[in-house]
């Protein structure tokens, strides 16, 4: 006769994003314990509530139906994601994209009671992919069985510290292929005369040093004459306005006269495609349907375009770069510069604002070579 499970009354959390957090706690007849499920539903309406008492059920009964040295990775991966789903929804699609890549290397019928350090360098070296990759891959796959060990699916992972990094080539590349000089700045801006819309994206990107999620989250009324208020980043691999990359990018920023004349451009720029495409938006700089900006077009616009005229392709984060050393240019001190763009430390801030400063000392050096008296 099946014994029945012992549980409590199911209740429920409301997340910022308007979805609801359904819980159920039952008790374990292995340990004689209290555990809890969960489940992500869009809303709290009847039918929601009804789907959500089936899937916590359906949940409660797969962990005895399930013992931990016959799951599979591929069961792993779903369990992991299953219990990671109030993390932000760009963290849950990366997680899901990683789970993926190591179904693919582990293989989705593999144990995971009998993985272990040897089996899984194999997989990863018969992937024939790069170290770099691998060692992303290899982050991720730790992180996914410190989570089963944690959840008690897994009674050990002490092989986890035989897994070393693949040793990486390093990448040489110039600081100067990092940011743009004024001279090459104005130079692409002048081939943008036929693309406005390009043209005031990379205007602005340049004089406020805003990241490009930053100016595609900006509403309206978070920008006027004298400061953009960052609030919000625009997530593009999942359309979701999310808060920005870390608490020091929620921040003030200052508005200079020429920054001034380009928020003056852009809003009547988007007041005229209003006019023409016939909406109403609250979004800064909207693309022409209202919607917030497609950074892939302009990124592939940009990278041609900085390879046709200097010879370098480029990603637009260079603008940022280049709002950065031409403050370092100003005389602005690296802490101003790291507070206006919104963090506290950036290894790239460095190394231009040491390039910067050779390159002036230089220029000072030459300058004394030609005091004659």
């Amino acid at each position: 006769m099946k014994t029945e499970i012992e549980t409590e009354e199911m209740f429920r959390k409301d997340l910022d994003d308007g979805r609801v957090r359904y819980f159920q706690k039952y008790k374990d007849r292995m340990t004689g314990k209290w555990k809890v499920v969960s489940v992500i539903l869009s809303d709290s309406k009847r039918e929601t509530v009804k789907s959500a008492r089936k899937v916590l059920k359906e949940k409660i009964e797969g962990n005895f139906s399930v013992r931990k040295k016959d799951m599979t990775f591929e069961q792993l991966c779903k369990e992991y994601l299953d219990g990671t789903k109030d993390l932000r929804t760009s963290t849950q699609s990366r997680n899901k994209h990683s789970c993926n890549s190591l179904i693919s290397m582990i293989g989705k019928d593999t144990l995971i009671s009998n993985i272990d350090a040897h089996y899984v360098k194999k997989c990863f070296d018969a992937s024939g992919k790069g170290p770099a990759t691998l060692n992303e891959h290899l982050k991720r796959f730790k992180i996914l069985m410190r989570w089963a060990y944690n959840d008690e699916l897994l009674d050990s992972v002490e092989y986890l510290s035989k897994l070393k990094p693949y040793t990486v080539e390093p990448h040489k590349y110039l600081i100067t292929d990092k940011y743009l000089e004024s001279e090459e700045l104005s130079d692409i801006l002048s081939e943008m005369d036929n693309m406005p819309k390009y043209k005031l994206m990379t205007q602005f990107l340049v004089y406020s040093g805003l990241r490009v999620g930053e100016l595609a989250g900006l509403s309206k009324d978070e920008v006027t004459d004298d400061c953009i208020h960052v609030n919000h980043s625009w997530d593009f691999n999942n359309n979701i306005l999310t808060p920005p990359k870390n608490k020091s990018s929620i921040r003030p920023v200052h508005v200079q006269p020429q920054l001034r004349e380009v928020i003056h451009e852009i809003n009547k720029f988007t007041a005229e495609m209003e006019m023409e495409f016939g909406f109403r938006t609250d979004i800064f700089f909207p693309d022409a349907k209202g919607e917030h900006i497609d950074y892939y077009a302009y990124n592939k616009y940009f990278r041609e375009l900085t390879e046709r005229i200097i010879g370098r392709k480029l990603t637009i984060h260079a603008l940022r770069h280049t709002h950065c050393s031409l403050m370092f240019e100003q005389g602005m001190t690296l802490e101003a510069i790291s507070e206006r763009l919104g963090h506290s430390t950036s290894k790239i801030t460095k190394e231009i604002y040491l390039h910067i400063t050779d390159k002036m000392k230089q220029e000072n050096n030459d300058k004394l070579d030609k005091i004659i008296i």
